[in-house]
C-alpha cells in the first residue's frame, strides 16, 4: 500500500512524506501506524488500515492535471450560497485534487464578477492550501514557493481564458 519515503496527501491535513511505518498497540491492539511529516509542519500519526477510509492517496507526479483543471471554463455555480458553499466544501475536503482545483477556479471566476463572501474566500484559501501542500511535496520546495506556484497557475490560467 503505502511506503517509507512515499508522498501522500491526506484530506484534512494536506500533504506530507511517509517517515516510517511502526508497530504501535494502542487500547490493547496492534496496529501499524504510518508517522507523515506533515509540509505544514507537525507528524501525523495515522494507522495504517484507516488510510482508504480517510481518502489518503499518493502526491501528484506532475502539474499538467492542475493546469488543466484551472484551465478549465469554470463550472456554473448555484447562486444560493449556502447551496455553494456546501457543494464548495463538500469538493474541497473531497481528497480529490481535480475537485479541490475546480474550487479554485470556480471562486476565482466569481471574484472577477463580484467580490466573493467572507466564507467563500475562506473556502478559496483552503483549497489554495491544499494544492500548495500538493505542489510542496512534489517539487520538494518550502510552501511560501508552493503557494506562489498555485497563485501562478492560477493567474495564467485565467489571463488564457478568451472569455
Amino acid at each position: 500500500m503505502f511506503s517509507q519515503g512515499d508522498a501522500i496527501v491526506h484530506p484534512e491535513y494536506g500533504a506530507g512524506i511517509i517517515q516510517k511505518l511502526q508497530s504501535l498497540e494502542v487500547g490493547g491492539k496492534e496496529r501499524i501506524y504510518l508517522f507523515i511529516e506533515l509540509v505544514d509542519g507537525g507528524t501525523l500519526l495515522l494507522p495504517e488500515d484507516r488510510t482508504g477510509e480517510v481518502g489518503m492517496h499518493l502526491a501528484i507526479t506532475s502539474l499538467d492535471g492542475l493546469r488543466m483543471v484551472l484551465g478549465d471554463d469554470p463550472s456554473d455555480l448555484p447562486e444560493d450560497y449556502r447551496t455553494r458553499q456546501a457543494q464548495m466544501r463538500e469538493h474541497v475536503y473531497s481528497g480529490d485534487l481535480t475537485r479541490i482545483a475546480s474550487v479554485v477556479r470556480d471562486l476565482a471566476y466569481l471574484e472577477l464578477e463580484r467580490k466573493l463572501a467572507k466564507q467563500d474566500q475562506d473556502l478559496k484559501s483552503a483549497a489554495q492550501h491544499l494544492i500548495a501542500t500538493e505542489i510542496a511535496v512534489h517539487l520538494d520546495v518550502d510552501m511560501n514557493v508552493a503557494a506562489a506556484q498555485v497563485e501562478d497557475l492560477l493567474k495564467t490560467a485565467i489571463v488564457s481564458d478568451p472569455d
